[in-house]
């Protein structure tokens, strides 16, 4: 399983889907922002907790696609770390060009 970085295609039901899914978690965040349980908290512990919640969220519905064992959580890992950096830049294109990236 690999990760390579390619433009938005609005024709692929897969990036299609995946602007979906990144604009309902960016939903789900926004509104996580206000309450103020987590407003209470320093920017740190924002970023940790977050962190801590999304990326154990993501493992779990990965894992959930997949046989059960090691060696198969081993390479979803694999996969999520090397995605990173192409979500960094589309997360800062997005930020820096809203969300005009067709």
């Amino acid at each position: 399983m690999q990760s390579e970085m390619k433009p938005f295609n609005p024709q692929d039901q897969a990036d299609l889907m995946a602007d979906q899914i990144r604009c309902q978690v960016a939903m789900m965040a926004a509104a996580l922002f206000e309450t103020p349980e987590f407003r209470s908290l320093d920017t740190v512990k924002q970023i940790e907790a977050f962190t801590g919640g999304i990326t154990t969220a993501l493992m779990g519905v990965l894992f959930a696609f997949i046989e059960n064992s090691g060696a198969s959580h081993d390479e979803i890992e694999m996969f999520v770390t090397s995605y990173i950096p192409q979500a960094r830049i589309l997360a800062e294109a997005i930020a820096s060009h809203g969300d005009q990236l067709q």
